[in-house]
């Protein structure tokens, strides 16, 4: 499927908000580091941007604490959507998708599992700022061989 210059990404999982349609900015952060920025000062506001987080080597309940971590700091309110890339070695992968579900289910953007992007050998690059689309489950991303070319 492609949306003008956007290409859909598959794999994903819509985990809530499936039929909801958001278009936003990229944001792409290490969940660690971003909860580790939370009292700071430093933390990015992300109002109207389409949060995307990954993390390695982290025990679920520590997922858990860094995602309750921003939660409880405002974070993601704003945000137009989240979606959860490559969590590697992070705990056993059901677990790990029961956590980011329930997460979920208390938000009312919608919130995509499953992309390849962080610490995984199939890693896809992302751009800071660059516009995202998620419509009807699924996450569309500029195409960078079209890009510019309406």
């Amino acid at each position: 499927h492609e949306q003008g210059n956007f290409r859909r990404k598959a794999g994903l999982r819509a985990l809530n908000g499936g039929t909801e349609i958001a278009e936003a900015e990229l944001f792409c952060g290490n969940l660690t580091m971003l909860a580790s920025l939370c009292g700071t000062g430093y933390l990015p506001d992300q109002t109207g941007k389409m949060i995307f987080l990954e993390d390695i080597a982290e025990p679920v309940r520590k997922l858990d604490r860094s995602l309750m971590q921003l939660k409880l700091s405002g974070f993601f309110n704003g945000c137009a959507g989240i979606v959860f890339g490559n969590f590697r070695q992070c705990g056993a992968p059901d677990e790990r998708q029961e956590l980011f579900r329930r997460f979920a289910a208390g938000l009312s953007v919608p919130v995509l599992s499953g992309l390849h992007y962080g610490h995984c050998s199939a890693s896809m690059s992302l751009v800071c700022g660059e516009p995202a689309i998620i419509r009807n489950g699924s996450l569309y991303l500029l195409d960078p061989f079209s890009a510019g070319k309406f």
